[in-house]
């Protein structure tokens, strides 16, 4: 006959899993590329006022290089079972409702 543990009776077992995520390849190859991509584009506010070919071209290749670079990260990430939202689809769906 099983009889039902007192009230402070409870087996149980507990496990801790440490996880720790290395941060120096994050920094080399994200994080410091970025930040100096976009200290650069802001140079097209000291330019004057008349260089606009030139501040455009500054932008659109800075814009261009963000985008080619995140979209080189995106291969690297291994394919994950959820659903990741994108900037792009968020762009769409702004669009959307937002007429």
């Amino acid at each position: 006959m099983y009889s039902y543990p007192s009230e402070n009776e409870y087996s149980n077992i507990s496990v801790l899993f440490l996880f720790e995520r290395l941060i120096g390849n994050h920094l080399i190859k994200t994080y410091v590329p970025t930040f100096l991509i976009v200290c650069l584009s802001w140079f097209s506010f000291w330019m004057g006022m008349d260089a606009i070919p030139g501040r455009i071209s500054l932008l659109v290749t800075a814009m261009l290089t963000l985008v080619t670079m995140f979209s080189g990260f995106n291969k690297d990430v291994p394919p994950v079972t959820y659903i990741k939202v994108t900037l792009d689809k968020l762009c769409v769906l702004d669009d959307k409702f937002n007429p």
